[in-house]
């Protein structure tokens, strides 16, 4: 319900007649397709995974709480021969003959992919644009493994991953708090200019942040503002707060969560790829913001 809620809000309809049997989880993909969207079990629950613009980050990832040695990271290129572009193809609402969408119009080797009961040509334009630029983006591809973290992403979710080798800051935990100044357990990472910034976990793992802060001592920092949330301190009786700090706002490299599978060893091993804001920008799906 919450679903078609979104989607119909969003100005986007399934328009299709079943003619022969067909499985449930088969109907449900199908009818989903046109709005980004497939079924999955969560929990044990069947549920609707959604894809689209994400406002919030669910967690955060740095070496604070990653398995040591299980951090992966790879960057596609494309290739001479590689598709450029995308063709979806759709229905006319009237005749149901076949429409094609095209992205970008100079495309010569387009992948293709049918969108069962959508009669919205402007609908598979956008769709057309949006996979061409997800395939053109969101080009990193990202590997790791957390055990005993207390909490686990879910598929489509929103990450951030702080890591100090690639740039996308570092990361601390938090051993004392006077009103906004913050002791840490570790140097505060040395940034030559810019205005530094602190991403701070909550303690249901969300992201609040990133904060203007300023760096007061050798592992000391002071925030711009109160970032409204419980801080936690290293030996206390909570997990102890993990902050990220780096230069620019956006210093973290933002993920979509793809697969989570349980290692041999009980870890938990993610797989995620590029998260960019920018692929549904001026298109209907950028109205699926959640």
């Amino acid at each position: 319900r919450a679903a078609r809620t979104l989607h119909s809000g969003a100005g986007l309809n399934f328009d299709h007649v079943f003619t022969s049997q067909s499985a449930a989880w088969e109907a449900m993909a199908l009818a989903l397709q046109p709005a980004l969207a497939k079924p999955s079990i969560v929990d044990g629950r069947v549920t609707v995974l959604q894809d689209g613009p994400k406002e919030t980050r669910t967690m955060m990832f740095s070496p604070i709480n990653v398995l040591a040695g299980s951090l992966k990271v790879a960057f596609g290129f494309r290739n001479d021969g590689d598709p450029d572009g995308v063709r979806v193809i759709t229905r006319a609402a009237d005749s149901l003959a076949e429409v094609e969408s095209l992205f970008p119009a100079s495309s010569v080797r387009p992948t293709e992919q049918r969108i069962y009961g959508l009669t919205d040509s402007a609908v598979g334009d956008d769709l057309a644009k949006v996979r061409w630029r997800e395939r053109e983006r969101a080009q990193t591809l990202v590997e790791l493994s957390v055990r005993g973290d207390g909490r686990i992403p879910r598929r489509g979710d929103r990450v951030g991953l702080s890591w100090p080798t690639f740039g996308w800051g570092d990361a601390c935990v938090l051993v004392d708090v006077d009103g906004l100044d913050l002791l840490l357990d570790r140097p505060v990472p040395d940034i030559s200019s810019g205005t530094r910034w602190a991403a701070i976990r909550t303690k249901t793992g969300g992201v609040v942040g990133p904060v203007a802060m300023t760096k007061t001592g050798p592992r000391r920092i002071t925030l711009a503002a109160d970032p409204g949330v419980d801080l936690f301190v290293l030996g206390g009786t909570q997990e102890p707060t993990h902050i990220a700090i780096g230069r620019g706002s956006g210093f973290m490299m933002d993920l979509t969560v793809e697969e989570i599978a349980q290692g041999d060893d009980g870890a938990a091993r993610i797989r995620a790829k590029g998260y960019v804001e920018s692929v549904w920008a001026g298109t209907v799906f950028a109205g699926l913001a959640a």
